[in-house]
């Protein structure tokens, strides 16, 4: 709904405010909700050794999460998956498609968990593999 709601197709003084004041202050407050929530989420990962040591062993997994949150975003905005949105504004009816809610809310916190959960290897541990 957000998407049919700030897309605009005239320019004027409150767009223009709105486009360089609300929606960054928007995202900014979406990003910091999404990374509390998905570290609360993790918590496990971090306080219980035993799925510490695994997970930290097997980071291939933090970047199937990565990967799987791209392809979720990236589906969300096919136009097979898109939700059309219909409108009335000054007595028009006006269809607007949006992303799909459900692969986009789903792929975003999945890659904000992969990305947050991706502990590398160092670069010496890659080279010394015993």
């Amino acid at each position: 709904m957000y998407f049919a709601v700030v897309d605009t197709e005239e320019v004027d003084m409150i767009n223009e405010i709105m486009l360089f004041t609300v929606k960054p202050l928007f995202g900014i407050v979406l990003i910091a909700i999404t990374i509390s929530f998905i570290y609360i989420i993790g918590l496990p990962i971090r306080i219980y050794s035993k799925l510490n040591k695994w997970w930290k062993a097997h980071s291939i997994v933090s970047l199937v999460f990565v990967i799987a949150g791209i392809i979720f975003l990236a589906l969300s905005l096919l136009p097979y998956f898109e939700i059309p949105l219909k409108s009335i504004i000054e007595g028009k009816e006006i269809v607007k498609r949006i992303p799909n809610e459900q692969l986009l809310i789903s792929g975003w916190f999945i890659l904000t968990f992969g990305l947050l959960h991706y502990y590398p290897k160092t670069f010496f541990n890659i080279i010394f593999i015993k």
